[in-house]
């Protein structure tokens, strides 16, 4: 096995951060002094660790740690992937930015995390390698600029899939959890959310009571119902159609369930909380705050 280091591979080492697009395989195993976000651009990839074998296909991205051992064996003639790189030093102190125990929380993730990218998340990464081509070689300062603000919509994929991920729960869990709070998804069924895992209805259920403590009902009720009271006081969608669009169809029983968890409709919610533009707005400083969520 080889380690790969950062005064080796980069272009710049004084910058911190480098990139690379491949074309072929990848098959020794190595880990790194520096953590690597890579994408598959096309075709498809086994990413292979020491005791996990991962499927990967276009738009798929992972975040490998410093010390990950892991190798790349393609199964297409048209595979490309980009490679991100930045030291441990430099990814902390950006990742502070956000918050400060967003690194160790990472850090604590045994494998690398997957995320997947849609289309126009790819190209934008790919507008920005074009970018980082065209640069000239003497100036070194935007090429630095240029990755940091390329790490900086890494850490938001990451950010937004970390926020509600749990340690002690099993991948395909934090998985799930992720798909299903997506807008596209909040108002399908339990039957239709079982087709983002390989589980039957009652093995799904029954699992996901055991590791989270309460019924997958009573989680997306919970999630769906925190959805609409933010969106009565950040939009002025109609109360119709946000009853529709977390999977209500029925307004009078949406109100109902509404009024149960935050102790007052969603019309009197939505005109005690609603935040609107200091120009459209009287001053009021007798407003309550949002109450907490149960």
């Amino acid at each position: 096995m080889r380690t790969c280091y950062y005064k080796e591979d980069f272009l710049y080492p004084e910058s911190r951060v480098h990139f690379h697009v491949f074309k072929y395989d990848f098959p020794d195993l190595h880990d790194h002094d520096y953590w690597e976000f890579f994408i598959i651009g096309s075709g498809e990839s086994a990413h292979i660790r020491e005791d996990k074998t991962q499927s990967l296909v276009e738009g798929d991205a992972c975040l490998v740690h410093p010390w990950d051992k892991h190798k790349f064996v393609s199964g297409s003639d048209k595979y490309s992937q980009i490679n991100f790189m930045i030291t441990d030093e430099y990814f902390r102190e950006l990742l502070n930015v956000i918050s400060p125990d967003l690194y160790d929380r990472i850090v604590q993730t045994k494998y690398p995390i997957t995320y997947k990218l849609n289309s126009n998340m790819l190209q934008e990464f790919y507008q920005n390698v074009h970018l980082l081509q065209t640069i000239d070689e003497n100036d070194i300062e935007n090429f630095v600029n240029l990755n940091k603000c390329i790490w900086f919509d890494i850490i938001k994929i990451v950010y937004r899939n970390n926020i509600h991920a749990n340690h002690d729960y099993p991948d395909w869990l934090n998985d799930f959890l992720y798909l299903i709070r997506q807008p596209e998804n909040i108002s399908k069924s339990i039957a239709e959310l079982c087709s983002f895992t390989f589980f039957s209805y009652s093995h799904l259920t029954r699992l996901f009571k055991q590791y989270t403590g309460e019924t997958l009902n009573d989680y997306l009720v919970t999630l769906r119902l925190n959805y609409s009271a933010m969106l009565l006081r950040t939009t002025d969608t109609s109360i119709l159609s946000i009853s529709s669009a977390i999977g209500y169809d029925s307004l009078s029983h949406f109100m109902q369930m509404f009024k149960k968890r935050f102790e007052m409709t969603p019309k009197e919610y939505r005109k005690a909380y609603f935040c609107k533009p200091t120009s459209l707005k009287e001053k009021n400083n007798s407003k309550k705050a949002p109450p907490p969520a149960h």
